[in-house]
């Protein structure tokens, strides 16, 4: 589709959202009729929504794992310090149990679904935990505090045994506040924690996938506000997390994805 067409891409994704009124809908499934361009568009967002549905299907019956559970606890400490220190932005723990039960992203439930086992799975088990515990709660949850990004840079790399640079997200109006090294199955993750000017984040991980395969298509999941994106490129598994839209997630991606060719 044409990106240069914004209006028509923001109809597209209320009607494939079924937000659309009847004329409206009724006025855009006319235009498709004669424009394969948007039924394309189309006919790929309804084949992700299946490939999701059957990854996550049952997902809500596992339990979820220890590490998790974990984490989730952690938050909650934090969160009545937080409250008691000063007024804030509440993050309410049971809001997070939901989406994780709902299956926000790979790698929750492991063992349950084909799905989990992909490359993305191990590093976004970490990496949903990790911002769930760590950016959510207004909180500085780094390490490295962005002083010096070669420095951050250089202490990525040598914690990671691989070349890690933070990449610039300006142009999508986030500054790296800095990061933080999490462990996984397949070793250390680096985390990057981006702020937009509203105080909203972004969080960002980098890992090994385990596997020799690459999967550099976009995986979406998410519920309620809550969104990841994940793909696999170069032996490494990248993940990216905020409470947007799936449509900014992407571009931020795609921001990423460019800038580690």
């Amino acid at each position: 589709m044409d990106a240069a067409r914004p209006d028509l891409a923001a109809l597209l994704i209320r009607l494939h959202a079924g937000a659309l009124s009847g004329p409206e809908r009724a006025k855009l499934s006319e235009r498709g009729a004669n424009d394969p361009d948007i039924r394309a568009t189309l006919a790929g967002w309804a084949r992700q929504d299946d490939h999701l549905r059957a990854a996550y299907a049952g997902v809500l019956d596992a339990p979820l794992p220890q590490m998790l559970r974990d984490s989730i606890a952690a938050a909650r400490r934090d969160e009545r310090l937080r409250l008691r220190a000063r007024l804030a932005r509440p993050l309410r723990v049971a809001a997070i149990l939901v989406l994780l039960a709902l299956g926000v992203l790979a790698g929750f439930v492991a063992g349950r679904q084909s799905a989990l086992h992909s490359p993305a799975g191990s590093v976004a088990r970490d990496a949903i935990a990790a911002y769930a515990t760590y950016a959510a709660d207004g909180l500085p949850p780094v390490e490295r505090p962005l002083t010096d990004r070669a420095a951050i840079t250089a202490w990525l790399s040598d914690r990671l045994g691989l070349p890690v640079a933070p990449p610039g997200l300006t142009k999508a109006g986030l500054h790296l506040t800095g990061a933080r090294v999490l462990p996984s199955e397949n070793g250390p993750v680096a985390f990057l924690l981006y702020e937009d000017s509203a105080g909203h984040r972004i969080a960002l991980t980098i890992g090994r996938t385990g596997m020799d395969a690459d999967d550099t298509a976009f995986r979406f999941a998410g519920h309620d506000g809550v969104e990841n994106i994940a793909w696999t490129d170069g032996g490494l598994t990248f993940t990216v997390t905020g409470q947007t839209s799936q449509d900014a997630l992407r571009r931020i991606a795609a921001a990423v994805y460019a800038q580690m060719d």
